[in-house]
């Protein structure tokens, strides 16, 4: 500041000059705006001898005035310090992960502008399926006059509760509604389990893989067309979860299909969530192949090769399945004549013909 002891007169000593002060800002009030930071002070310094003075006593303008004016310009160019920290995420179900801010900094500060005034953004800031892994991503934090300061922190992204990469499961159940040893049928239920909010359809069928509302044989069964739509898991009425509850808000990331096929047939078809927006925040659309092929057990007597002799040894029955079918003779369900055992005995039964029967 300008004192006394700064300035002289030809006539008026020092101590007897008047020295008057005024200052005026152009700074902004509100810490939010750059005007805050980058404004002006003007500072005017009036020196008046004891004329001068006398004149402003009596209410006239001073003559021969001194006039000091200062400008000081005032403006922030340092970039905030950016501080980062990594972190670890998950997923939700529909493959996506929106980053906060907050998770990777580290107490980001600024030379002039409080915490609450900096603006932080981060990129990349929707992380997926795509970056499972680990990410380099880049914090940014700006101050009210824009200038930038930035750091890295390494982001690890996990696999949610939806996998990334489609899990197919097929449960086979009988229908028992043979009328041949040729057209049984088999249900079978496909689960897709992958990202919430996808599409998945049928997209070819070799013609064997049936609607689940056919009719039963003998009666021809209505091949699945192409473009049948799986459903989704919230409004199937399965419990797909295990969790004892059905269409559920977790169950988003299921997708079934119920069909029947003929034993020892069996089906090839393809599925796919390809198409605008059925692939969801997948990275790509996946189209797999799914068949099956299953066989109800058809008995034979393995050692039943008649004609057999009345001197023929007595040996014990032994019963089969074709098509490799594994399984187990009821027990008890082995007859001669309607007379429950294992055995045959040519001798005993003597001659003629005789039923023996095996379940």
């Amino acid at each position: 500041p300008l004192t006394n002891a700064d300035v002289h007169d030809n006539c008026t000593l020092p101590g007897a000059l008047t020295v008057a002060f005024n200052e005026v800002s152009t700074q902004d009030p509100n810490p939010a705006n750059c005007g805050h930071y980058n404004y002006t002070l003007t500072r005017t310094w009036t020196i008046t001898d004891c004329a001068d003075n006398a004149l402003i006593a009596g209410g006239s303008a001073p003559t021969h005035a001194l006039v000091h004016t200062q400008v000081i310009t005032v403006h922030d160019t340092t970039k905030p310090t950016a501080l980062c920290k990594n972190a670890t995420v998950t997923l939700d179900k529909t493959g996506k992960y929106i980053l906060d801010t907050a998770l990777v900094d580290n107490g980001s500060t600024d030379n002039c502008a409080p915490p609450a005034n900096l603006a932080f953004s981060v990129t990349p800031s929707v992380l997926t399926c795509a970056n499972i892994g680990e990410n380099t991503v880049t914090l940014s934090v700006t101050d009210p006059c824009l200038n930038v300061g930035t750091c890295t922190a390494i982001v690890t992204v996990q696999e949610g509760i939806a996998p990334c990469t489609p899990q197919y499961n097929v449960v086979t159940s009988c229908l028992d509604n043979a009328t041949t040893l040729e057209n049984g049928q088999f249900q079978d239920m496909i689960t897709i389990k992958s990202l919430a909010m996808q599409t998945w359809f049928v997209t070819s069928n070799n013609g064997g893989f049936f609607t689940n509302n056919s009719p039963a044989p003998p009666a021809n069964p209505v091949t699945v067309a192409v473009g049948t739509p799986f459903l989704a898991g919230t409004a199937d009425g399965i419990d797909n979860d295990g969790d004892n509850s059905v269409d559920e808000a977790d169950e988003m990331i299921y997708y079934t299909l119920k069909g029947r096929f003929t034993e020892c047939v069996g089906y090839n078809i393809s599925v796919s969530n390809a198409g605008t927006g059925n692939f969801g925040m997948a990275p790509a659309a996946t189209t797999s192949t799914i068949s099956n092929k299953a066989c109800y057990p058809t008995p034979y007597f393995v050692n039943m090769n008649d004609p057999f002799c009345l001197n023929t040894p007595p040996f014990t029955i032994e019963v089969a399945a074709y098509n490799n079918a594994v399984g187990s003779v009821v027990p008890g369900s082995i007859t001669v004549d309607g007379v429950v055992t294992n055995t045959f005995d040519a001798a005993a039964l003597g001659e003629g013909p005789h039923m023996i029967m095996a379940t």
